[in-house]
Parts: C-alpha cells; sequence; structure tokens
C-alpha cells in the first residue's frame, strides 16, 4: 500500500471504521536514521488492513501482528524496533536503516475514533491541526488526541505533532506537458486544479487525476482563488499573452511560490506584457523546476513537483 496524505488516511477510516475494528500506531520516539519521524501514524485493522505507513514497508507486516493483539486484549502496547547495523533485529529483517523506533499501538475506541474524525474535519476545511499525544504510562484509556494543546494541560510524557491538509496546486494550461504535472502531484497526494481559458471536454477526460478542471479566464480568476487555499501555482500555458494574464492575477493573491514555464529570455516577455519585473513577484520561480537536465514533459514535471516540494519544506535552496 502506498503512503497517504493525512487526509486520505482519515478519510478512508472514516467510510470503513464501521465493518471492522481498529488499531491507531504512532511512532513516539526515533533514535537515529528512520523512514518516518515522530508523530507519524497509520491505521490497521481487525481483517488485517493497513492504511498508510510507518515505513519503507518493513515494519508494516509486524505490525499487523502486533495490532491483532491489541484487538485481542483491548491492551496497548508499545514495540520498539532497532535497525542499527549491529543489532541481531537488524540482521534477522535484513535492514539497515542505522536507527531505532519506538511505536505504540492502541484500540480506537469511541473517544479517539472522535479525535481523529475531527481532525479530517478540520483538515477538509484546509486548516492544520496542531495534536498533543498522552503517553503517559497506563491503560489504553490514558492514550488520548488533545487536538488544541491546552498550556495548562501538563503530562509527563508526551508528543506534539501538526498535522497538515495536502497541499493544493493550481496548474494554469491544458497542454500535453501539464498531464504528468497533473499526474505526478496526484502520486504526491496533493489536490490538483487545472485552469485554462478553454476547456473542453475531451481536456477535461485528459486530467483525471485532477480535483477540479476548470475554464477560467484571468478576469474570473481572482474570485476562484478567494475561495480556495492554493499552496503554488504553475503557469504552462505556451502563451505569452495569457501566461503573462495569469500572472498578473496570481500576484495580487497571498501565495508563496508561483513557477512559471519557459527560458529567461520568455519571462523577460511575458513581463514585459503586464509591466511588472522579477522585483514585483519575489516569489517568482522561473524558469520553474530544479535542474536535474532532460527535456522531455515527465522530466520537466519531475523537476516542477521537486521544486515545489522542497519549497515546502523549506529546503528550496535560494
Amino acid at each position: 500500500m502506498r503512503s497517504m496524505q493525512a487526509i486520505e488516511l482519515l478519510t478512508y477510516y472514516e467510510t470503513h471504521q464501521a465493518k471492522a475494528d481498529w488499531v491507531f500506531a504512532i511512532i513516539t520516539k526515533v533514535n537515529g536514521h528512520s523512514y518516518r519521524k515522530a508523530g507519524a501514524f497509520m491505521l490497521i485493522n481487525g481483517l488485517g488492513q493497513q492504511v498508510g505507513l510507518l515505513s519503507g514497508g518493513c515494519l508494516e507486516g509486524d505490525l499487523v501482528r502486533k495490532a491483532q493483539r491489541v484487538l485481542q486484549n483491548n491492551q496497548m502496547i508499545e514495540v520498539t524496533y532497532d535497525f542499527t547495523e549491529d543489532s541481531e533485529e537488524a540482521w534477522q529483517m535484513g535492514l539497515g536503516c542505522g536507527g531505532e523506533v519506538t511505536i505504540r499501538l492502541a484500540y480506537i475506541d469511541k473517544v479517539l475514533s472522535g479525535c481523529l474524525l475531527h481532525i479530517l474535519t478540520q483538515l477538509r476545511q484546509g486548516q492544520p491541526v496542531n495534536v498533543c499525544v498522552n503517553m503517559e504510562e497506563g491503560d489504553n484509556q490514558e492514550m488520548m488526541l488533545n487536538l488544541n494543546i491546552d498550556e495548562n494541560q501538563q503530562y509527563k510524557k508526551s508528543i506534539s505533532t501538526c498535522i497538515k491538509p495536502p497541499p493544493q496546486i493550481a496548474v494554469f494550461g491544458s497542454g500535453i506537458d501539464v498531464l504528468p504535472v497533473v499526474n505526478l502531484a496526484n502520486l504526491m497526494g496533493w489536490q490538483v486544479s487545472v485552469i485554462d481559458e478553454n476547456i473542453n471536454t475531451s481536456k477535461r477526460e485528459r486530467f483525471l487525476a485532477a480535483e477540479q478542471c476548470l475554464s477560467l479566464s484571468h478576469e474570473n480568476l481572482k474570485d476562484w482563488l478567494k475561495t480556495q487555499t492554493v499552496t503554488a501555482a504553475v503557469v504552462m500555458t505556451h502563451n505569452v499573452l495569457r501566461d503573462a494574464q495569469y500572472l498578473q492575477a496570481l500576484q495580487h493573491y497571498t501565495l508563496s511560490y508561483i513557477g512559471l514555464l519557459g527560458p529567461i529570455s520568455r519571462r523577460q516577455r511575458v513581463l514585459e506584457k503586464i509591466s511588472l519585473t522579477t522585483t514585483d513577484i519575489p516569489q517568482l520561480a522561473s524558469p520553474i523546476g530544479l535542474d536535474i537536465g532532460g527535456e522531455l514533459p515527465e522530466a520537466i514535471a519531475l523537476s516542477i513537483i521537486a521544486e515545489i516540494q522542497a519549497h515546502i519544506e523549506g529546503k528550496l535552496k535560494k
């Protein structure tokens, strides 16, 4: 099973919660290197189905077996996996991540289920959720999700994490080269909107992985933007005037990343159409994408998605 954004994971739980009992598994401690960080979680049900990942796939089989113990005894358990190169456990499992991971598994009762569904509601509204997990020793009832950390509520042992809604990406253009951008963004679990002035039925059918496929002019774009929480925009209509018009509309929206397809010489032509410079749009990334080589649409799409991912995580070098 592939990794999931939290909203996908919780949506699956919402739909299937009545079909089986469920276990909540969360990483509570990491020493050294690991695939996921403390606060990452997944769900496992009594049918042996898993939703989400806590590793590259090396832990999940054992976690499914341990989840059955949780369901049978209705008791929370904690397990530590030692993946340091000289550990016997790493040798037996053929692993060498170089770290140690502690995971706590708890039965999802009504209280915990209500917390998870509340998180889902917040994410659907585009709101990040600060979650404090009480990790004090005790029975299953002591494991709680406190959605808004109360400074007056102190725990001897707890972890805090921020669960964020998936990035929303607006791609302007409907050419063939837009397709791999949309597909890769969808694979990342991002929500993608494809926007162009004249999108007909055949083009809508091309972008099945997009959340929305909209026919919007630059004049109507502002009203749409007011209703959205767009993380990043990619402008690639292959029309200098249309790129300029969309860019001008995006300039007045609080976006931290706007990517423009094409070389520097083309960027200058686009900006001249609207009497702007790169200083007027400091969030403009042009030429768009990381320099990874390649000239075909798939390679260009990979460079674009990689740059947006780096920007979201604050890893983009200026």
